[in-house]
C-alpha cells in the first residue's frame, strides 16, 4: 500500500527520467509514479523528469500488455516552478483506470512564471476509465505556464495511427484546466469507436485570462448516453476574460472536413456543451460526421439563455443525414450579445422529429 516511485529537482539541475519496461503494470491502493520539478517552489531552472512505460521489446515503442490503475493509484508530473514539467508517455496494449482518485495527472503551479506542464500520450489499443476515474492536465499560474496536452492514441509507432476503442463511464473524466494566464493544453483522442455513458465527461475550463484548451476528437465511430458530455467552460467575471476552447469531432483521415462515420447522443444531459460564467467568449462546436443522430433529449449548445459572454460561440454540422428527436436540440444561445451562428448542412437528409435548430438572445444582443 501507498508504494512509490519518485524522480525530484529542487534546483537548475534536471530531474532523472522513469522507464520501466514491462509485460504488466499494476498500480494498487494509492501507489504512485511521480516527477517533480520544483515541489518547494525554488526559483531553480530544472525540468521535471519524464515518466514512460512501455514494453519489454527493445527499442521505441514497444507496447506493454496492460497497464493498470486501481484504488487511488497514480501516475503523476508536477510543475512548481519556472522549469518545464515531464512528460509522462505510456505504451500498452490497454490501459485501463479503475475508481475514485486514480488518476494519471500533468499539474502546474506557481504564483509567478511557471514551467509548461508535461504533456500526457497514451499510445494504447484500449482506453477504459471507469468509477470516476480521471487524466488531468491542470496549469494555476499568474504568469504563463501552458497546460499539458492530453493525447490519445493507437499503439503502433507513427502518427495519425488509431486506437481501437476509448471507453469512459461512471463519472470518469478527461480534463484540461487552466486557472490564471496560461492557456489549457489540448485534449485529443484519435480511436475507431469512443464511446461514454454514465455521466462520463471531457472537459475543458479556463478560470482566467488564459484561452481554454481545444477539444478534438477524430473518430470513426462515437456514441454518448446517460448525461454522458463533452464540454468547453469558461468563468472570469469582468474584462480579459480567456475564451473557452473548440469542440472538434471529426473523422480519422487528417485534414478538415473529413467525416466521422457516426456521431450518436441520448438522453437528457447528453451532448457536446460550450457554456460561460462571465464575460469570456462562447467556444465553437464543430461536426464533420456522416451521420449525425440526437435522441430523448440530447444536445449539442453554445451557451444558454443566461450566459453572459460578451461573444457568442457558432454550431457548425457537416454531415450526410442528421436527425434530432425526442425534444433533442441543438442551438446557440447568450443573454445579451449577438447570436451566434447555427449551420447544419446535411447532404442527404434532415429530419426533424419534435426536435429543435434555434439561435437566440435577450437583451442589448
Amino acid at each position: 500500500n501507498g508504494a512509490s516511485i519518485i524522480t525530484e529537482t529542487d534546483g537548475d539541475g534536471n530531474a532523472g527520467n522513469i522507464t520501466l519496461n514491462v509485460g504488466t503494470l499494476t498500480l494498487d491502493f494509492g501507489a504512485t509514479i511521480s516527477s517533480k520539478s520544483n515541489p518547494f517552489f525554488t526559483p531553480g531552472l530544472g525540468q521535471g523528469g519524464n515518466v514512460t512505460v512501455q514494453g519489454v521489446l527493445p527499442g521505441e515503442g514497444s507496447a506493454a500488455e496492460l497497464v493498470t490503475l486501481s484504488n487511488g493509484a497514480t501516475i503523476t508530473s508536477l510543475t512548481f516552478g519556472p522549469g518545464d514539467g515531464g512528460h509522462i508517455l505510456i505504451t500498452s496494449g490497454a490501459v485501463e483506470l479503475n475508481n475514485t482518485d486514480t488518476s494519471i495527472n500533468s499539474f502546474t503551479f506557481n504564483s509567478g512564471k511557471a514551467g509548461a506542464g508535461g504533456d500526457i500520450t497514451l499510445n494504447v489499443d484500449k482506453l477504459t476509465l471507469t468509477d470516476f476515474a480521471s487524466i488531468h492536465s491542470t496549469t494555476r499560474s499568474s504568469e504563463l505556464g501552458q497546460g499539458g496536452d492530453v493525447t490519445v492514441q493507437g499503439v503502433l509507432p507513427g502518427e495519425g495511427i488509431a486506437a481501437t476503442s476509448v471507453d469512459l463511464s461512471g463519472g470518469s473524466m478527461l480534463v484540461s484546466e487552466t486557472q490564471g494566464s496560461g492557456n489549457g493544453g489540448q485534449v485529443a483522442i484519435m480511436s475507431e469507436s469512443v464511446e461514454m455513458f454514465g455521466g462520463a465527461n471531457i472537459f475543458s475550463s479556463t478560470f482566467g485570462t488564459g484561452l481554454g484548451g481545444n477539444i478534438v476528437v477524430k473518430v470513426g465511430e462515437a456514441r454518448l448516453s446517460d448525461t454522458a458530455n463533452i464540454t468547453s467552460f469558461t468563468s472570469l467575471l469582468g474584462t480579459g476574460a480567456g475564451a473557452s476552447g473548440t469542440i472538434t469531432v471529426q473523422g480519422l483521415k487528417e485534414g478538415d472536413g473529413i467525416k466521422a462515420d457516426l456521431l450518436t447522443l441520448a438522453g437528457p444531459g447528453t451532448g457536446l456543451f460550450s457554456s460561460s460564467f462571465g464575460s469570456g467568449s462562447l467556444g465553437e462546436i464543430v461536426v464533420d460526421a456522416k451521420t449525425v443522430r440526437l435522441t430523448d433529449g440530447a444536445a449539442i449548445q453554445v451557451g444558454t439563455q443566461l450566459d453572459t459572454a460578451e461573444i457568442a460561440g457558432n454550431v457548425t454540422i457537416d454531415a450526410d443525414t442528421v436527425s434530432i428527436s425526442g425534444l433533442s436540440s441543438i442551438a446557440s444561445q447568450v443573454l445579451a450579445a449577438d447570436a451566434g451562428e447555427v449551420k447544419v448542412t446535411a447532404t442527404y437528409q434532415l429530419t426533424l422529429d419534435n426536435g429543435s435548430i434555434k439561435t437566440s438572445t435577450q437583451g442589448t444582443g
